[in-house]
């Protein structure tokens, strides 16, 4: 008879190959509830899905995504410029009391964004640019515990996502309109 602890350790490897496999089958469960969650937001409730994808970026890239390339505004607004052929402008944040992680390049149905995010006082703020062209109708949104505002200036689509009462957020949106306005007014 084997002794008891080459048996017990055969079981435990044994169990850990067993729920290894499983572990993919229920993440790609998951995603699958989480599309889900996006369709039953877009049908039973009048939310663009838009801010639906944004919010969703914003989670998965301050929580699951890999780290963004720097959290220096003037290397992120080159970088940008260099890899995407569009400039951007990129706000240190500090007028918000919000410290820049840095941009990320994202994708929603309607093509590549830059995703800029932010920490303010131990959440994450998520800034989005679409590129020339694209409109998405504004207003306020409460998607996935989070509320997204979104707004217009220049012909550019921006959007903020955060956690937060409505009145918090539009304000901080507020402020970011204004800086958006300004900055690219002097270009």
């Amino acid at each position: 008879r084997a002794p008891a602890s080459l048996r017990a350790q055969c079981l435990s490897r044994t169990r850990a190959r067993f729920w290894a496999p499983r572990r993919a089958s229920l993440a790609a469960v998951a995603g699958l509830l989480l599309v889900a969650g996006l369709l039953a937001v877009g049908v039973f409730q009048p939310v663009p899905v838009f801010a639906a994808q944004l919010t969703v970026d914003h989670w998965k890239c301050a929580h699951v995504g890999p780290s963004p390339i720097s959290s220096d505004p003037d290397v992120c607004a080159r970088e940008w410029l260099r890899s995407e052929g569009w400039a951007i402008v990129v706000p240190s944040g500090a007028a918000e009391d919000m410290t820049l992680r840095g941009i990320r390049r994202c994708f929603v149905t309607e093509g590549r964004l830059a995703h800029l995010i932010y920490d303010r006082q131990g959440e994450a703020v998520s800034v989005f640019v679409l590129a020339d062209g694209h409109r998405f109708a504004p207003g306020a949104f409460a998607i996935f515990g989070h509320e997204a505002v979104i707004w217009q200036s220049r012909g550019r689509t921006y959007a903020l996502v955060a956690r937060g009462d409505r009145s918090a957020v539009v304000s901080l949106a507020a402020i970011q309109q204004d800086l958006r306005a300004e900055e690219r007014g002097g270009r």
